[in-house]
Formats: C-alpha cells, structure tokens, sequence
C-alpha cells in the first residue's frame, strides 16, 4: 500500500489478547484465490472460541457471514465495516450529517452505529456485542460502540510497532547489541 510505511514485506494475521497484551496466535498470510477469509478467521480463532469472548476485528475481516458463524460458536464480533460492502444499507452508505451525529441501524442481533467522526468520513461498525447504543455525554458525543473499539483495537498496532521499532533497517534499533573481544 502506497501509504504505509513499509511497502514491502511479510503480511501476518494475528490474534492478540487486551488484557495481557499478547499476541496468542497468528499465522502468515498467503493468498489463495479459493481460500475464505471466514474460514481463516475460524482456523486462527479455533482455540478460543465457545468460550463467550468478543473478537474486535478491523474493515478487511468484518463481515455480516462471519459474524453470524461467530454468533453460532457462542463468540461476539466488533469490527469496522467498510462501507461499499453489499451487505451495509443504503441509509448508511448515504449517512451525511453534522458533524458527530450516530445512526444505529438494528436487525435481529447486530447492531450497525455509523458515526460522522470527520467532515464526509463515516465510521461504520457492526457489533454483536451491543444489544444497544448509548452515546457520551462528550463534546464529540461517541457512541460507545466507537469508544469499546478504541480500546480493544489498539493492542493491535503495538504488536504492529514492534517489527519496526526493531527492525535491522532502522540503524537505531536498541533491539540488538554486539560485542568484541578486547584481550
């Protein structure tokens, strides 16, 4: 991708717990073109799943197929929608507002909250996790679906950090030490 900083590399999909911050299980990514995501999702999250928890998933992974096989397997799904998915209605790929306003769209148990974050930008999230929506009391009146996203997406992009951080091209790296001899 043109817009990140390494254009180049290994892709891996990853598993990773909030609460101790790491990462339980992952796999790397090899495109196959008869291979469904749903069905690698399934395979990393295998272990963990009948056990009640909740997967917080960004836009390429999301979708409504894998969130009802989650449903069935006792697990809940949030996660961003990208918003040219069939499966999103048209009232919420067309949501224009003022700035924070919150749509909440509902059918059966999914919950879909769009939210107008920035001008002509829209957060879309599917949740099976929130029966309802409530928004803050905040000047940016966020819904808490968007403020549980926050905060169990972010271990991700520190896991995502740490290749970086120590990377044998950054000249900087304090992941790696030399020593010599001086007899």
């Amino acid at each position: 991708m043109a817009n990140k900083p390494d254009k180049f590399g290994i892709k891996f999909w990853i598993a990773a717990d909030v609460d101790s911050k790491y990462l339980f299980s992952g796999f790397r990514y090899h495109r196959k073109e008869n291979d469904q995501p749903s069905d690698q999702i399934l395979g990393l999250l295998e272990p963990y799943l009948q056990c009640g928890r909740n997967v917080t998933m960004d836009n390429f992974f999301t979708f409504l197929k894998l969130s009802r096989l989650l449903n069935d397997k006792k697990t809940s799904l949030l996660g961003t929608v990208n918003g040219t998915r069939s499966e999103v209605p048209p009232t919420a790929k067309n949501f224009k507002q003022q700035l924070y306003a919150t749509y909440v769209y509902k059918h059966k148990d999914t919950t879909l909250t769009v939210y107008q974050g920035k001008v002509n930008k829209n957060v879309i999230l599917l949740s099976l996790l929130h029966p309802s929506v409530n928004i803050a009391e905040n000047e940016k009146k966020t819904p808490d679906t968007i403020q549980y996203y926050n905060t169990t997406k972010f271990i991700v992009y520190i896991i995502d950090q740490v290749p970086r951080k120590y990377s044998i091209k950054n000249r900087q790296s304090s992941g790696l030490f030399m020593f010599s001899s001086m007899c």
